[in-house]
C-alpha cells in the first residue's frame, strides 16, 4: 500500500504480523543517507538527521513527512565533506564530523547556523578525529570525540568565559579506545555526565565527569561478559547493551552479570558483524502489552549475489542484512526476524526511539534508502 503526502514525498508501507505485533514498514525513499539517524526530539514529534552524499538531511513531520536538505557547512577545504553519524545535544543543535577529521556544529538561531569547532589540539599538530561523536546536554553542553591517536576528547561550553573549550582525558588505564563508536545516555532520566567505550582490551569503560562546569573527570571499568570479547556498546535508559567480537548482543546487570544472546541462525564469523540500536523502555503500548525492552539489530546475511554474468560465481555478500527485533522481559530475550536488505544492501546502526507510549524505529540502507517501522 502506498500514497503521496506531497508531489516530492511517498510513503509505502508494508504490513507484516509477526509474533502477534503489527508492526508497519514505511518507505521514506532515499535522499539519499549514508549513515545512522540521530534523533532529534522537538516538542509532540522528533526529528532525523543523517548525512548522504556530503550533505546534512533532515526527516521531520509538518502534516506528513517532509526531507529538508541542510546542504553542508562553510569552510570546508577542498575535498572535505561531512561523513559521521550526527550528535543530539538537544532541540536544535548537533555536531558532526567530516572526512578530514574536523568537528562541525549545526544550530539553530533564529534560523539554521554552521559552526566550525576543527581538531583537537595537540602538538605538535591539531589531532584528527574519528568520524564518531557523542553529545550530553548537562552543564553546559559537552560532545565527545575519538581522535585517530586513539584518545577522548571533549568539546565542553565554559559557563566562566562563554565559549568552546577542548579538553583532553586520554584513554583507559593501560589499554587504548578501540575502533567502534562511543556513546552517551540522552535521555531526560540519565542525569550523570558518562560516555561510554569498548577499550582495544575488549572491556567496557565510561569516563565519568562530576556535575560541574567542567567537573572532573574519572575512568570507571564498567566490565564485560564473562568469556567474550566486547565490541561495541549502545548506552539509554533502557539500559546498556553490547555486541561481542562472536555477534552476541548482552545486556549488562552488573560488571560480573550480563545475559547474552542472539539468534539461532547467527554465527561467530565473520566477526564484528552485529551493530544494534540503543533500547527503549516500553511500558504502555497498547499494541505490545505488558513492559519490556525493546531495540533492533541487524546482523550477517549469506545471501549470495548472482554474479551478473554466467562465467562469474555467486559470492557470499559480507553484509549486515538480517534485521532483528529483541524483546528483553527480566533475563529472557525473544528474537524476531523482520527480513534482510540483501543482495543489494546492508543497514547502517539502527535507531529506536519512544513516539507516545511505543517505540518507533528507523534504518538506513547502505544504498541511501530510508526505512520505519511503527506499530499501528
Amino acid at each position: 500500500m502506498s500514497w503521496c503526502l506531497s508531489p516530492v514525498v511517498c510513503i509505502t508501507l508494508i504490513i507484516p504480523y509477526v509474533n502477534g505485533e503489527s508492526w508497519v514498514t514505511a518507505n521514506h525513499g532515499t535522499p539519499p543517507v549514508f549513515t545512522g539517524l540521530a534523533p532529534m526530539k522537538s516538542g509532540w514529534s522528533t526529528k532525523l538527521f543523517g548525512v548522504g552524499n556530503k550533505y546534512l538531511q533532515e526527516r521531520y513531520y509538518s502534516s506528513g513527512w517532509i526531507w529538508a536538505n541542510h546542504w553542508e557547512p562553510w569552510g570546508l577545504q577542498a575535498g572535505e565533506h561531512l561523513a559521521s553519524e550526527p550528535c543530539v545535544m538537544y532541540d536544535g543543535k548537533l555536531f558532526i564530523v567530516s572526512n578530514y577529521g574536523r568537528l562541525f556544529e549545526r544550530y539553530w538561531s533564529s534560523g539554521w547556523q554552521w559552526s566550525i569547532h576543527g581538531k583537537a589540539p595537540g602538538s605538535p599538530n591539531a589531532v584528527t578525529l574519528r568520524p564518531m561523536c557523542a553529545c550530553k546536554n548537562i552543564h553546559g553542553g559537552r560532545v565527545f570525540v575519538v581522535g585517530t591517536n586513539f584518545k577522548l576528547y571533549e568539546r565542553w561550553w565554559s559557563y566562566s568565559s562563554n565559549s568552546w573549550q577542548w579538553r583532553y582525558h586520554g584513554s583507559p588505564p593501560g589499554t587504548s579506545i578501540g575502533p567502534s563508536a562511543i556513546d552517551t545516555c540522552t535521555d531526560s532520566g540519565c542525569t550523570e555526565i558518562q560516555v561510554y567505550l569498548v577499550a582495544g582490551n575488549g572491556y567496557v569503560y565510561s569516563r565519568y565527569i562530576t556535575a560541574a562546569n567542567p567537573g572532573t573527570p574519572s575512568w570507571y571499568l564498567v566490565g564485560k561478559p564473562s568469556g567474550k570479547t566486547a565490541h561495541s556498546v549502545r548506552v539509554s535508559g533502557g539500559g546498556l547493551f553490547v555486541t561481542t567480537v562472536d555477534n552476541y548482543v548482552c545486556e549488562r546487570l552488573s560488571s560480573t552479570n550480563w545475559i547474552c544472546s542472539r539468534p539461532s541462525s547467527t554465527t561467530s564469523t565473520p566477526y564484528r558483524s552485529t551493530t544494534l540500536s540503543k533500547a527503549v523502555q516500553v511500558n504502555n503500548c497498547p499494541q505490545l502489552g505488558g513492559s519490556a525492552k525493546y531495540l533492533f539489530v541487524n546482523n550477517w546475511d549469506g545471501t549470495t549475489t548472482t554474479g551478473g554474468w554466467f562465467f562469474i560465481k555467486p559470492k557470499p555478500v559480507n553484509i549486515r542484512g538480517k534485521l532483528w527485533r529483541l524483546k528483553v522481559s527480566g533475563m529472557s530475550h525473544n528474537w524476531v526476524y523482520h527480513g534482510t536488505a540483501a543482495p543489494c544492501c546492508y543497514y547502517h546502526r539502527p535507531t529506536i526511539f519512544m513516539s507516545g507510549s511505543c517505540p518507533k524505529a528507523f534504518f538506513v540502507k547502505s544504498n541511501g534508502n530510508v526505512l520505519e517501522k511503527y506499530l499501528p
